[in-house]
């Protein structure tokens, strides 16, 4: 009974640590990613207004539902379906010599295919998150664009008193995580 107990305590001192380290690599893995966007697209970057995360196991539903969603949200842009972001040749490659394209890899190719034109008004994102790592990545892109949003807001409520000019105000809705 006691190994046991101890062989639980092991366990959950092993899940937090992991879990700190996932936290921690998805942490550095979006500050990376983040600077060579910003580098190659300038700071002012122009995500989606509407981000809809599609999770689950293959068989699932979310190719199902796709078109439901896009009809119910009037999006019009295509989704943007990970594991067709992996077709390039260089991830062909990994895979091919037996390897698996990384976090960091994933990242990259779904944060330039986000920062498309055509994804402005909003897009349905299937196959991200499914490491912990993404999760991570996903909640702390979350927190930089409503980061960016607030600062939007500052920017239209000074402007016109700073410049004394009237202002169009344009409501822009937050939808919260459920």
């Amino acid at each position: 009974m006691t190994r046991q107990r101890h062989n639980l305590a092991t366990s959950t001192s092993s899940t937090s640590s992991t879990s700190s380290r996932d936290t921690e690599k998805a942490e550095v893995i979006f500050q990376e990613v983040m600077a060579d966007i910003i580098s190659k697209h300038g700071p002012e970057l122009k995500f989606p207004k509407d981000i809809i995360w599609l999770g689950g196991a293959p068989g699932a539903g979310k190719g199902t539902n796709t078109g439901f969603i896009m009809r119910e949200r009037s999006l019009t842009a295509p989704p943007i379906v990970v594991s067709s972001l992996l077709n390039t040749p260089e991830m062909s490659a990994i895979k091919a010599s037996g390897g698996m394209v990384g976090d960091k890899e994933c990242i990259e190719l779904l944060l330039a295919e986000l920062l498309k034109e055509d994804y402005e008004k909003g897009t349905i994102v299937d196959g991200i998150p499914r490491t912990k790592v993404q999760a991570g990545f996903v909640m702390r892109l979350n927190d930089y664009m409503l980061g960016m949003l607030d600062n939007l807001i500052r920017i239209l409520i000074l402007t016109p008193i700073l410049t004394l000019m009237p202002i169009t105000l344009t409501l822009i809705r937050v939808r919260a995580p459920s």
